[in-house]
This record gives C-alpha cells, structure tokens and sequence, in this order.
C-alpha cells in the first residue's frame, strides 16, 4: 500500500500512514480468523501499483508491467477465497485514467478507453488462467454445496453493514457492554468499521482539500463500497444488482464490501496526510483546519456518549 500510494505522487509520510491504515484498519484485524479471507485480499494494493505502472509506460513496457499485474492477481485467487477478487478496483482505476477530452478529441478518448479495457482485461486473463489450477477444482467443489444454485436473497444479504452499527467508524466499542457482551446487529467482525480516529479525520481533510483527481477515485470507491455493504439499507441497492449477476448469487456477507472503504479511507488519510504536510493554504489554513477536526472530534465524543447511555437506559431491546 505504501509503494502503491508513492507511485500515486504521496510523500513518504503520508504513503506510511495509508499503509498503516490499511493493513491495521478493522477489515484485516476482525477478519483474522478468515485465513483465506486475508490471505487473498491482502494483495489488492500490488495489483494496483503494478496497473498503475503499466500506465505510466508505453509499448512493451506497458505490457510485461500488466502481465505482473496478472500474477499478482493469480497468487490473490490461490488464496482459495473468491470474495475479494470480486471487489477488485483495478478495472475502474484503469479507466479513471482515461484523460479529459473535449468531443474535438472523441477519437482519442475512445482509443484510450479501449487501452485501458485492454489492458485490464488482460490482467484478467492472465490471473485466472494462473490461478485455474486451483479455482477449476474450487468451482466444482462449489457446485456440489449449497451456494452451487445460488442463494436465495435473503441468505445472501446475511451479515451486510447496517447504519445502526456505523457509529463504530469513530467509537470501536460503542456496543459492547461493560461485562464484555456485544449488542450489535449481526457478528461484529463482519460488520464493524473503524480505521481510527485520527485516520479518519485525515481522510475528511484529503477528501475535502486534497486537490487531484485519484482523490474522486478513493471518494467514488469508498461510497461504493459501503452502498454494496449496507445492501437493502442502502438508497440504490447496489448490492442486489450484483446478486443477480453471474458468480455473485453464491455469495454471502455484504458486509464484507468494508474492505473497500478500508482501502479508501486509507488512501485518503494518505493524501491528507500529504496536504498538511504541504501546508497546501499555508499556516493559518493548517490551523484553521486542526481546529475544525478538535471542534468536531469534541461533538462526536459527546453524541456517542449520549447516544450509548440511551442504548443502556432501553432495557425492551437490550440483552436479557
């Protein structure tokens, strides 16, 4: 991750906050227990790096860069688990390099687009044909269980993200009761989401001031994310539009889609990270916003504390 984001243009400090932010977020610590869950998702900023090198080179350059892409991909999908491969941004990355052009220029666009689906396709091919040694056996395994017909909707949206539990992004443990129980909605390793506070704030200022355009990428991919993660509690239920797509019926935990607010949340604490340290609108800018982030860290420890003590005080819906 930290590579990843030095070949986006990040300062050495900031590239080390992202990658402490993505490997230490909640997604790789409360899925710990999924083996191959991590084994396969922890290789996702690789991928990324090697397509974003691809595209900064031309001729054949740009091709051996891609076909390493497509190893890297390979070795995720020997991971045995099929989840993350499904969450792979690499193919919008790629297109997010198309480059602005006005409908003079329509020729060009439409070559580049098909450059940039090219070449991701051809990270594709490459990584499932590496790794079929070990998903051809998988998929036959599949179809011999339950998930082999596909899953009905209502088992397929188990374990999704739910707006009730989102206040974790800021207090871990909010729901957890002083004798150690848990009162949230569903297993907490599938539907919590904390990168720290600090993170957090860090990516709001890299969202909000970081002014480049991979930042709209982080933005668009973290929304995604958590509107495929919160599935039927989203406004647009993204989530169900994959369901009916081919390979996702058999899958279940939406929330797992926090994998990738984790990676963009990172991104963007790695930017922020980086403006302040640019001091991109000069000191007072930098206290203007340290400030904004002390005022609004103040208002959300409040919130939560009164939000927690109403949750105790309900005794109908709490633990019995």
């Amino acid at each position: 991750m930290l590579g990843f984001l030095r070949v986006l243009g990040v300062r050495h400090w900031g590239a080390l906050i992202g990658g402490l932010v993505f490997a230490f977020g909640s997604f790789f610590i409360t899925q710990i227990q999924h083996e191959n869950l991590v084994r396969s998702a922890v290789w996702l900023p690789l991928v990324l790096l090697l397509v974003e090198r691809a595209f900064g080179a031309a001729g054949w350059g740009r091709q051996r860069w891609l076909a390493l892409a497509g190893l890297a991909l390979a070795v995720a999908a020997l991971g045995t688990h099929v989840q993350p491969g499904r969450h792979d941004p690499a193919r919008p990355r790629a297109l997010h390099h198309l480059p602005r052009r006005r409908r003079t220029d329509r020729r060009v666009t439409l070559g580049a687009r098909a450059t940039a689906s090219l070449g991701t396709g051809m990270v594709t091919v490459i990584g499932l044909a590496t790794a079929a040694v070990q998903l051809l056996p998988l998929f036959e395994l599949g179809r011999m269980s339950y998930r082999g017909p596909g899953l009905i909707y209502e088992l397929a949206t188990a374990w999704p993200l739910r707006w009730q539990n989102l206040p974790t992004i800021v207090f871990p443990y909010l729901f957890r009761l002083d004798d150690g129980v848990w009162v949230t909605l569903w297993e907490r390793w599938e539907t919590f989401l904390y990168v720290g506070m600090a993170p957090l704030g860090l990516a709001v200022v890299g969202g909000l001031l970081a002014r480049r355009r991979i930042v709209g990428f982080f933005i668009l991919l973290g929304l995604l994310g958590l509107a495929v993660g919160l599935a039927e509690q989203s406004p647009l239920n993204v989530h169900y539009l994959l369901w009916n797509l081919p390979g996702f019926s058999s899958l279940r935990a939406p929330g797992r889609f926090a994998y990738l607010v984790v990676f963009a949340l990172a991104g963007l604490a790695a930017f922020g990270v980086d403006w302040l340290a640019g001091l991109g609108g000069g000191p007072e800018a930098g206290i203007a916003v340290g400030g904004a982030m002390l005022g609004a860290a103040a208002s959300l420890a409040g919130l939560a504390a009164w939000f927690r003590a109403e949750l105790l005080a309900d005794r109908s819906t709490g633990p019995k």
